[in-house]
């Protein structure tokens, strides 16, 4: 038996090492759905001939599929689908995580990982007592790849799954898709971002060495950053209203982030704009113009002193300042 088709299920799960709460919302237009073994074959040639659907991805020997509603039908996933529910066994929206990243994840099955010490006959008696049962014993001692019971929910299943003592982790069975594929932003100076990517490109006047740079675009398919982390650039300031800035600078309570001057602002003055190009090589905004930064993800906490004849006192107040806030701040000293 295969579990029922839920349309209406919370895709969130918490995180049993961290308590993080991860949550994951649908993405337009696109759906991983699970076959009928009998069927298999029937399914293929129908969505082969289908004008509604389009198969991003199919592995036979799985039974699953990556389908997308075809675009210029302008039809919902529902209506799209209908051709062939008679084949599919499960289906699960193609997900987005906190981060924005896609996940596609199988809607019946998912991985757990039993405590050391749990045998394999309480495995069995916990499958059992679940209502699943086991389709991959992975190589890792006490690592799973186990059936979403019937009537059940994917992530209501993990949810039963991280409450139970025996169990140190549980999450979806999730693959992979074009992963040798790098991340490549569409932001217009990109390709002068030699140190992100070098293909041999010509910048300024002089031609790259291919490969000489930090490999960005693999790094980015890992994380792009995340919010929680504020990276505090010690430099010349920042220009608050530069477009690859201002989404990503930390929001500003009462304090004085400019230790260079008596204003209230650390705004990048002086001509140099050195603080502004810091800070955006850190974590410029991924938004289809000028560049993107290292961390397009994380914050900037510009902090304003002067660097050329500057108080080292000064310098001081800015480095204890983030001592003072107690929060994890990574920094860059230009």
């Amino acid at each position: 038996m295969t579990p029922e088709l839920l349309s209406n299920e919370e895709y969130s799960y918490t995180d049993k090492y961290s308590g993080k709460k991860l949550e994951f919302s649908p993405k337009s237009g696109e759906v991983v759905a699970t076959f009928k073994e009998a069927d298999m074959s029937e399914a293929s040639e129908t969505l082969r001939s289908s004008s509604s659907l389009k198969v991003k991805q199919l592995n036979p020997r799985r039974r699953f599929a990556v389908l997308q509603v075809s675009e210029e039908e302008g039809m919902e996933t529902s209506a799209a689908m209908s051709d062939i529910n008679d084949q599919v066994a499960n289906q699960i929206p193609v997900l987005l995580d906190g981060e924005g990243l896609t996940r596609y994840f199988i809607p019946d099955e998912c991985t757990v990982q039993f405590k050391e010490g749990v045998s394999e006959q309480e495995v069995e008696r916990i499958n059992n007592e679940l209502g699943s049962s086991i389709i991959v014993k992975q190589r890792t001692p006490g690592y799973y790849t186990i059936s979403v019971p019937e009537g059940l929910g994917l992530f209501e299943t993990i949810r039963q799954l991280l409450d139970m003592e025996e169990v140190d982790f549980a999450e979806p069975s999730e693959f992979g898709l074009d992963d040798a594929l790098d991340y490549i932003p569409n932001d217009t100076n990109f390709d002068r971002l030699w140190g992100l990517q070098n293909t041999g490109q010509r910048v300024n006047g002089t031609t790259g060495v291919r490969g000489a740079d930090i490999q960005a675009t693999k790094a980015w398919d890992i994380t792009r950053g995340i919010r929680d982390v504020i990276v505090a650039v010690i430099d010349t300031g920042a220009d608050m209203d530069h477009p690859d800035l201002r989404d990503n600078i930390l929001a500003r309570g009462n304090e004085d982030w400019d230790f260079a001057a008596n204003d209230s602002s650390p705004d990048d003055e002086g001509g140099s704009s050195h603080g502004t190009h810091v800070s955006g090589t850190v974590a410029g905004v991924d938004n289809n113009i000028g560049i993107i930064g290292v961390a397009p993800g994380c914050q900037i906490m510009p902090l304003r002193i002067n660097l050329r004849a500057g108080m080292n006192a000064n310098r001081a107040d800015a480095i204890n300042l983030l001592r003072l806030k107690r929060v994890p701040i990574q920094v860059d000293a230009m």
